[in-house]
């Protein structure tokens, strides 16, 4: 699946095996929405969004290896 995120470098970044943290406008959520539903089978795929809509109701931990360095994909 991964060929299938390759199209939104310059927004993703790696937080965890096919588990991607990204900051984003609503107006580039809705941009990316729109391609990946072009790219995706509707019938077969999915992906799923989480949409935070304050820091402050985030809680981020980590057991074991922390591999949240944070790292563009290319």
């Amino acid at each position: 699946m991964f060929h299938k995120i390759k199209f939104s470098p310059n927004y993703l970044f790696w937080n965890q095996n096919s588990v991607f943290e990204v900051f984003l406008t609503v107006g580039e959520i809705e941009k990316i929405k729109n391609q990946i539903q072009e790219m995706i089978d509707l019938q077969k795929d999915s992906v799923l969004f989480y949409i935070l809509k304050s820091d402050k109701f985030l809680i981020k931990e980590n057991l074991g290896l922390n591999r949240n360095k944070i790292s563009t994909i290319l």
